[in-house]
């Protein structure tokens, strides 16, 4: 191992056994090499013509990234995780409960799909996010910043309970309060309960149960390539969180 980042052998056993058909490739490399080169992108926040030489070229392992986004690799990897993780903690394989809110990031590049969130007057991308009772992350939508959390959470809603059937409530705070609350419970059959938050008090409390999704967002400021948005697209800024959150998740095996 000559990166903190690279996978374990008992990392590299997992993917191999439940993913065998990425290495089913015509290319040369090292697979499990062009992994680690990605999440030293991730932790570090390199360029991608920036990448040691002792990884694979810049461009196979960008070439596999856009493929293992498009395939949804990393979305597959994280819910494999998830069993692991919430077993570590003692929980359930397969989570009941999942906390939902948002995080607008800066963008970091001229031309990219972005808004402005007038509220945090940011100019950038809003992730979606739900996670479960520990903070591990489920599933990610990612918008233009100036889509309102409510209109995210639909999305963000179908897609987590589509994942995880076995979710019945959504935690969240008051901004996602309104006609939200009754299209979950008549469209999914899902609760979604809306948890006052205590800003404007003298006294600093964690709001119960939803404390997690802000832990899991301070997580993703460990990684640097999450801490502006260097994607063009929406749909490769989500790939490369989701990468972020597999990688995270990995320390579980």
């Amino acid at each position: 191992m000559r990166y903190t980042t690279d996978l374990t052998l008992r990392q590299r056993n997992f993917i191999l056994e439940k993913f065998p058909e990425i290495f089913k490739t015509k290319s040369k490399a090292d697979i499990f090499e062009i992994l680690n080169a990605l999440f030293f992108l991730i932790k570090t926040g390199c360029q991608w013509k920036l990448l040691p030489n002792d990884f694979p070229k810049w461009r196979t392992v960008y070439e596999f990234y856009r493929k293992w986004i498009s395939i949804g690799f990393f979305d597959r990897l994280t819910r494999e995780l998830i069993p692991k993780a919430r077993d570590s903690q003692g929980k359930s394989s397969q989570p009941t409960v999942a906390v939902i809110d948002s995080q607008s990031v800066r963008s970091g590049l001229p031309q990219s799909e972005k808004g402005i969130d007038g509220g945090k007057k940011i100019k950038g991308i809003k992730r979606h996010l739900a996670v479960e009772s520990n903070g591990f992350p489920l599933t990610i939508v990612i918008s233009r910043a100036n889509v309102h959390d409510s209109k995210g959470a639909i999305g963000l809603a179908i897609d987590t309970v589509c994942k995880y059937p076995t979710i019945r409530l959504l935690k969240a705070d008051n901004g996602y309060r309104g006609p939200l609350v009754k299209n979950l419970k008549e469209g999914l059959n899902v609760e979604l309960e809306c948890v006052k938050s205590n800003f404007g008090t003298s006294e600093f409390k964690p709001i119960s149960g939803r404390w997690v999704v802000e832990r899991s967002f301070s997580w993703f400021e460990s990684f640097r390539r999450l801490n502006r948005n260097y994607e063009q697209f929406l749909h490769t800024a989500k790939g490369i969180t989701m990468a972020a959150c597999a990688m995270f998740m990995l320390r579980f095996v």
